[in-house]
Formats: C-alpha cells, structure tokens, sequence
C-alpha cells in the first residue's frame, strides 16, 4: 500500500496550486515517501475547473526515473497511468483523508523496468540480503533432516541470460551445526520466469549446483514449486488490491513488465 501513498501524493501535489487539494496524505510529502528519485513528473490531464470542484480527474499520469522506493531497490522507470478518479473533495481538504476519500476503485496501469544492475545492488542491500538468507536454508535443507547445516550468505548477483532465463549466484558460508566451523561455498542456480496467469510467478528448467555439484531434482522442483506458490499477488486482495501482469519479459539486460492494478476505497489509508 506504501506505493498507492506515493501515487496519491504524487496526485496531491500537483493539484496544489490550484488550491483545492493539500499537499499531504496521511502527514506525509511525497519526498519523504521516497528514498530517491532522479526524475519524478506529476501530470493531470483534462481537468475542468467544475470537474475539480465535483472532485473528478480524468487523468493522472507519473512518470519517474531512477526512482527507488524502497531502500536499496530502485528502477531504471516507472510509469502509471489512471483512469478518471472520483474523490471526495471536503477529506481531502480536512488534512485527514484517512478510509473512504476514494468514491470509486482506482485503477492504473503501470509500467516498469528494473535493470541487471540495479538488481544486484539491490543483492547488497541488508533489508534485500534477509528476505534471500531463509530462501537458501529452505532450498538446502534436505526432508527430513533434524540438524541441517546453516548457510550465511556473503555476495550475490543474478545475471540476466535473455529469453526470460536468469542466473543466481551466491557466495556463502557453510556452517556445521555441531562444530560451528565454516566452509565457504558457492551456490549456483539458473531458471526460467514466467508467468502461470496474470497473479502468479513460475519458475521452470530449474538447474542448481553447489560447488559444482548437482542439486537433486526433487530437492530444486519442490523449492520451484512452493516459492511459485508464494509468489502469487492474490495474497494483497484482502488488503483491497487487485494486481495483474499484462506483460513480463526479461532481456539480457533488464526486466521490464507491464501490470494492472485496482484498489477499492476501503483499502487506502
């Protein structure tokens, strides 16, 4: 929900000289929602004065370059495009727009592209860094072991093969749980992304070797399975979003993908 604040802040602010709407939503300016940005534009289109004060846009374009929002997670771009807005226009002017300001679902398209390189800087990143750590134990442990080792994770980088096939590679450290001694090793996978339907990621030709050795495929095809499972937008719809992939490609340098999203009036805060 951190980006729909983004959005509508966005929204906000440009609106603001025309006086009718305030510069802030839930307290906060758009340059303290995000952590950088080299380019970030704010476009309405088609906005008669009495739409305005019937609290109606046709149009909100963003367009933004080199925008991170996220620490350490930036994007070579990122586009949205809405569809006409309906607003209440008295919560906005309270200060407070708080549950309800929306008098109809927002729908956007957005569009974004996410480069190998900033990838791997986002790899570097400790916050990045603690959502990969408990994937690899989770791959690496075996069914049924009762005092598995431990890998910690020191470097990674993921390069882009083109035809939607990427390559991960991470180097780490392989603890002995009854000793504490270390051994460094390194991890290698490669796979294919795709898409099952416009809410589900799929990883598939799933390929792993640790120092060179062969992962079991039942080993690499059950983690495939459930991390596909996981990757499921369906998950934000009780949270009032709804988020569908139109396109997603990724090239030999870059990922750029195409989505649908909606959010009902209930879901903004």
């Amino acid at each position: 929900m951190e980006f729909l604040a983004i959005l509508m802040s966005g929204l906000l602010t440009a609106l603001a000289p025309v006086g009718l709407i305030i510069e802030q939503v839930s307290g906060k300016r758009i340059g303290d929602r995000l952590q950088a940005a080299e380019t970030f534009e704010v476009r309405v289109d088609n906005v008669p004065s009495h739409q305005l004060l019937k609290g109606k846009i046709d149009r909100v374009q963003i367009a933004s370059r080199g925008v991170e929002l996220l620490p350490g997670l930036r994007f070579d771009v990122l586009e949205l495009e809405t569809d006409p807005l309906s607003f209440d226009l008295a919560k906005l002017r309270s200060g407070k727009p708080g549950p309800g300001v929306l008098e109809q679902p927002l729908q956007a398209g957005v569009r974004f592209v996410l480069t190998e390189a900033d990838l791997n800087q986002a790899l570097t990143s400790p916050q990045v860094t603690a959502l990969v750590q408990p994937l690899i134990n989770r791959l690496l442990t075996r069914p049924g072991s009762t005092n598995p080792p431990r890998f910690q994770l020191e470097n990674a980088t993921v390069d882009f093969l083109g035809e939607n096939r990427l390559q991960f590679t991470g180097e780490m450290f392989q603890i002995n749980p009854e000793t504490g001694e270390t051994e460094q090793v390194t991890l290698q996978l490669s796979f294919s992304l795709g898409l099952v339907s416009g809410s589900q990621f799929q990883l598939t030709n799933f390929e792993g070797t640790i120092n060179e050795q062969v992962l079991p495929a039942p080993l690499l095809n059950g983690f495939a399975q459930a991390f596909s499972r996981r990757l499921n937008l369906r998950i934000f719809q009780d949270r009032g979003l709804t988020a569908r992939f139109l396109q997603l490609n990724a090239q030999a340098d870059q990922l750029e993908g195409a989505m649908f999203i909606q959010f009902t009036p209930q879901a903004i805060e």
